[in-house]
C-alpha cells in the first residue's frame, strides 16, 4: 500500500479521479466493473475488496482528497449507508 498511496493526481487509481472531479465513485464490485483501471483491480485483489465507494473531501467547493470506503462484498452500498454523500455543499 506504502507504494501505491498517496498516489499522484494524475494517477488512473479511482481516488485521484474523485479528487480530480470532484465527484463521488461507487462500484458494487471493482474486480468486474467496466472503466475500472486495472491499478484499482489488482488493490482489490490485493485487500481483498469488491464493493468500493469513495467521496471527494471538499473544503469551499474544492476537492482537497477522498475518502473510500470498501468491503468483500460485490454489491453496492444501500442508499441509507450513502448518507455522507448527501450532505449539503453549504455544510462542506
Amino acid at each position: 500500500m506504502e507504494r501505491i498511496f498517496p498516489a499522484p493526481l494524475g494517477d488512473p487509481l479511482p481516488a485521484a479521479q474523485v479528487i480530480r472531479s470532484g465527484e463521488s465513485f461507487h462500484v458494487a464490485d471493482v474486480l468486474v466493473a467496466p472503466g475500472v483501471a486495472p491499478e484499482a483491480r489488482r488493490v482489490g485483489e490485493t485487500l481483498g475488496f469488491r464493493n468500493l465507494l469513495i467521496v471527494p473531501m471538499l473544503l469551499h467547493n474544492r476537492a482537497i482528497g477522498a475518502i473510500a470506503v470498501a468491503r468483500g462484498v460485490a454489491e453496492m452500498f444501500s442508499e441509507d449507508r450513502c448518507e455522507v454523500d448527501r450532505v449539503p455543499r453549504a455544510r462542506r
